[in-house]
């Protein structure tokens, strides 16, 4: 609606203000009233060759403009319940692909869900109280603003971490492909603002660390690498099975194997984001493969992310190792 409105608005190349320029301004302005009233500020992000992208701002933290205005709110209102099992990750980590072999091991069942992803950060909050026990609920949010119910109750969570060059390059197609982002850009421009953390979710970088930061004095996190992911599913299952105390069988770890694989996925799953697409093409569901990034990086942007990986990471780049798994990729 809002994007409709910009572009009527504009087509009218009025030079004095007219009653129906106030009107369309007085529409946007309302539709914006709960945002500013939260602290979401809607902002433009130009990368370094001045190609702007639709974001907010949340006191630092950069979001997609399509939040709704309580996200913030629920870090104190949101009731978690002790069979919870959280998904934490950043964005394009993998993390629908883990949320589909998560419900499916505490289920017990390899029927592919019809429902999509269950995301605390943009589901509305009465959909996610009705669902039945034991939900399976994904953010991307950081440490200080995930639910604080969450650990209060102990709840499970699996931190899944997918190395930043390959997010960098899946964000880029992402934030292209979303009417939401309004961004046109090229791939060394969003680039830049990866590396600055200037995207939706902010910083990959800082994400990480402080997600990582809590493993060593939190028992009820579970690191998964998607990488891993990729090279051993079956084995990562049964890690996780493990993790939920949850029964899991060769048959039922092959089943969930079988169904979903990145083109199974991509097939049968209702993707409610194309409808956003600008393209027709699942935003989601791109390539889903590990080390494509090397198609796409110079030797310049390579080095420059693990520069910021050795840096910002500190001693938890040892948990991921993902400079030398970056390099054998290639």
């Amino acid at each position: 609606m809002t994007s409709i409105l910009k572009e009527f608005s504009a087509k009218l190349r009025i030079k004095e203000k007219t009653p129906v320029d106030t009107c369309v301004e007085e529409i946007l302005d309302k539709e914006e009233e709960p945002y500013e009233k939260a602290g979401l500020h809607a902002v433009e992000i130009c990368d370094g060759n001045g190609c702007p992208m639709n974001m907010r701002d949340a006191h630092g933290l950069l979001l997609s403009r399509n939040v709704p205005p309580d996200v913030l709110a629920r870090k104190v209102t949101f009731k978690a319940r002790n069979d919870d099992v959280l998904l934490i990750t950043y964005p394009k980590s993998g993390t629908h692909w883990l949320w589909e072999v998560v419900s499916m091991l505490t289920r017990g069942s390899t029927t592919l869900l019809s429902d999509t992803m269950t995301h605390i950060d943009y589901f509305p909050l009465e959909v996610i109280d009705i669902l039945p026990s034991p939900r399976v609920l994904a953010t991307h949010m950081p440490v200080t603003q995930v639910p604080r119910d969450f650990f209060t109750r102990r709840c499970k969570m699996i931190l899944c971490v997918r190395n930043p060059w390959d997010v960098a390059l899946s964000f880029f197609h992402f934030v292209r492909n979303l009417q939401t982002f309004e961004y046109s850009g090229e791939w060394d421009g969003f680039f830049d603002l990866f590396l600055q953390g200037n995207v939706p979710y902010s910083s990959w970088f800082e994400h990480s660390r402080e997600w990582l930061d809590l493993l060593s004095s939190n028992t009820n996190i579970l690191l998964v690498l998607f990488e891993d992911m990729h090279k051993d599913l079956k084995q990562e299952l049964a890690r996780i099975a493990r993790f939920l105390d949850v029964p899991m069988t060769n048959d039922l770890a092959e089943a969930i194997q079988r169904e979903t694989t990145f083109t199974n996925m991509a097939k049968n799953k209702f993707d409610y984001t194309i409808a956003y697409s600008k393209t027709g093409v699942s935003p989601i569901f791109r390539k889903g493969k590990v080390g494509d990034s090397k198609n796409w990086f110079t030797d310049s942007q390579a080095s420059l992310v693990e520069m910021a990986y050795h840096r910002e990471l500190g001693e938890n780049r040892h948990k991921l190792n993902y400079v030398t798994r970056q390099r054998t990729s290639q």
